[in-house]
């Protein structure tokens, strides 16, 4: 994605400067540890939400809450995994094991609020959303995947790639793969 797809209608607003810094930040990490590059197409104003028809983004255009970009660029890397099956067309559930699929999705949430703690807490130290950790998360089974996924990963974004890179190298295809493998 080129800065041009990025906020197109904010022009010149420096926060725009500001969140496509962020973008450019969890792109060149996800790119650098991960071997990811990001597929996103457009970044637009609105509700966070991660889109994956495009790939698109919408983000919040709120100087308090600059990173949800790294949550919501991170559905892009998870929804390209071989933990979700279903988008990657050489990766599905067999039929009848639909609810593994939803089930992996909670852990898809999961991946994005630790990257974004990850992130923040390297790139936005003392932010409103780090204050407000872990009451930030909207429910019991994201907070405890969150901290299981950060526990794991030793609450480092070094770590993080070495987890990730080895969570992908070891799947073995079941739907209780990242719950057996998490601590």
């Amino acid at each position: 994605m080129n800065y041009d797809d990025f906020l197109l209608h904010r022009g010149g607003d420096p926060l725009r400067g500001t969140l496509w810094a962020h973008y450019q930040q969890v792109a060149s990490y996800f790119s650098s540890q991960l071997g990811y590059a990001l597929q996103v197409v457009r970044v637009c104003e609105g509700g966070a939400c991660w889109w994956l028809s495009g790939p698109c983004i919408t983000i919040p255009f709120d100087k308090n809450d600059c990173g949800a970009i790294f949550h919501e660029a991170t559905h892009d890397l998870f929804h390209h995994s071989v933990f979700h099956p279903g988008h990657n067309s050489a990766n599905k559930f067999p039929p009848g094991h639909e609810e593994d699929a939803a089930y992996n999705e909670g852990w898809g949430e999961g991946f994005c609020e630790a990257v974004r703690w990850l992130m923040e807490s390297t790139y936005l130290p003392g932010s409103a959303w780090l204050s407000k950790w872990p009451t930030e998360v909207k429910t019991d089974w994201r907070k405890q995947r969150v901290e299981r996924i950060l526990s794991y990963t030793g609450h480092s974004l070094v770590q993080f790639a070495a987890g990730w890179n080895n969570l992908v190298a070891g799947y073995d295809g079941t739907a209780d793969y990242l719950n057996r493998s998490i601590p």
